[in-house]
């Protein structure tokens, strides 16, 4: 943990990710190699001077694209430290992986500032990397109404993560939305890009975490 925040660093062969999610933002930065990854539908590559950034809950996988792998930082961040709170609502990044080798600069240098006795100074550059981050790349620019497909998808994510711990069923999901049980599985992988059990199993992970 640092500033609030969970930094780590990974090295890795050929290795792959499959699709998760994460209660925080996550942000990376790769260091060297290229980190390929699938987010809302589409392929991406991050390379040395991307940065990328998944919002709370969105789903995602990753793998390397050469037989060397890869090495990256990945910041996992509380919506919080980005003022969202209970006044407005945190920023929304609308691009998973972001070209700008400047920012990326800034963030190692926040990084490289974590020694003893420096606390309040990476402190101070990891805020304002999060500052400049959402000035450039965030928006806070949400829709005023929902579907009914998005509400329903909503209502579901907010059931498994507060059901985390009994054995959720389908027939028990599409009752809690009043549809059948594909259209409430497809609504639900729809919206979020992952299957209902699939967000469960991520849950039930981020929980036993918090408990490490």
């Amino acid at each position: 943990p640092v500033c609030g925040a969970t930094l780590l660093r990974a090295e890795l062969a050929p290795h792959r990710f499959d699709r998760h999610v994460h209660d925080t933002y996550s942000f990376g930065v790769t260091l060297d190699g290229v980190q390929s990854f699938h987010c809302r539908g589409a392929s991406y590559a991050s390379v040395p001077g991307h940065i990328m950034a998944f919002n709370p809950g969105e789903a995602h996988d990753g793998h390397p694209s050469t037989d060397q792998g890869f090495a990256y930082f990945m910041l996992y961040v509380d919506s919080k430290l980005l003022g969202g709170g209970e006044s407005a609502a945190a920023a929304y990044f609308k691009q998973p992986c972001i070209a700008d080798p400047a920012l990326a600069r800034r963030f190692m240098q926040a990084v490289c500032a974590l020694q003893p006795q420096e606390t309040l100074r990476a402190q101070n550059l990891l805020q304002d990397w999060l500052l400049r981050l959402s000035q450039r790349h965030g928006s806070t620019a949400f829709a005023s109404s929902a579907s009914a497909s998005d509400m329903r998808a909503s209502a579901m994510r907010d059931y498994l993560e507060a059901n985390y711990a009994t054995d959720v069923s389908a027939p028990e999901l599409a009752q809690l939305v009043g549809v059948s049980r594909v259209h409430a599985n497809r609504i639900f992988t729809q919206c979020y890009g992952i299957a209902p059990h699939a967000y469960l199993n991520s849950v039930r992970v981020l929980q036993a975490k918090k408990l490490i």
